[in-house]
């Protein structure tokens, strides 16, 4: 740079100095704004929808949400901050909305629900869960809070995945709506003891597979012989007859309830 390019320079760095701190300042209130306004369609305020739709988030389309939450046990500022990176790099990919709170992370695209792009952009691994599609951003709270409770089941019941549709949740869909019941007695007696975990293992993938020994020792990789010895000594701690379409009906419900609640937590 010459002398005359440096004066220059010097002389207008005040002005581009004001200039930038007003485009910080007006990006940030944007944020701010957004934030206020994503908060609120998520707890279903309809202002707030009307509020973005006249920034510009695309009012005939349908709005589908998405839930990332993080494996790790508990919530840390870190993992609110991969959440955030994560979010915002899918964002810069594939447009739509996002918050972020202190133990998971909600996207609303209009675009086909991108979980394997939520997956990509986490530094940190996450169960995603996605609910149905709305017609409009006003319903958009409908969408999250099945989008939460698929996440919810997904990090209890690593079986199902690591992406979790509300539609696919089978029984997991109504038993978390359940109020807090009693499990079955011989079932609590099976849980008050860590010991008992195989039985309690074997009992559930018996149960998932309406109950076909054949299908259970294949799964199990189990002789069929301690297969029934295992299925007897449940009988007899749990003082049950699985037998009885009622007992099995309230042991696999006990089963799968425990699970939401954390008690019982299988190996695999």
């Amino acid at each position: 740079m010459s002398a005359a390019d440096i004066d220059e320079a010097r002389a207008s760095a005040a002005a581009l100095a004001v200039a930038l701190f007003h485009e910080s300042l007006a990006e940030h209130l944007a944020s701010h704004r957004e934030l206020e306004a994503v908060t609120g369609v998520l707890a279903g305020d309809p202002g707030a929808s009307r509020a973005l739709i006249e920034a510009g988030f695309p009012q005939a389309l349908a709005v589908t949400a998405l839930v990332a939450a993080p494996l790790a046990a508990e919530p840390s500022e870190a993992a609110r901050l991969a959440l955030e990176q994560g979010m915002l790099t899918v964002r810069r990919r594939l447009g739509g909305l996002h918050l972020v709170r202190y133990d998971h992370a909600t996207l609303l695209t209009t675009s086909p629900p991108p979980a394997e792009e939520v997956h990509a952009a986490m530094a940190l691994p996450v169960v995603v869960g996605v609910g149905r599609p709305r017609p409009s951003l006003a319903e958009a709270d409908a969408s999250y809070a099945e989008a939460l409770h698929a996440a919810q089941v997904a990090a209890r019941v690593p079986g199902l995945g690591r992406t979790v549709e509300w539609t696919r949740l089978g029984v997991y869909r109504m038993l978390t709506h359940v109020p807090r019941a009693d499990l079955h007695p011989g079932l609590e007696r099976l849980l008050a003891d860590a010991q008992h975990l195989p039985l309690l293992e074997t009992l559930e993938t018996y149960l998932d597979l309406a109950g076909s020994a054949v299908a259970t020792s294949r799964r199990l990789r189990l002789h069929r012989t301690s297969l029934y010895y295992r299925l007897q000594r449940v009988e007899e701690l749990a003082q049950t007859d699985l037998k009885d379409g009622g007992e099995r009906l309230s042991l696999h419900l006990s089963l799968k309830l425990a699970r939401l609640s954390g008690r019982y937590r299988p190996r695999s």
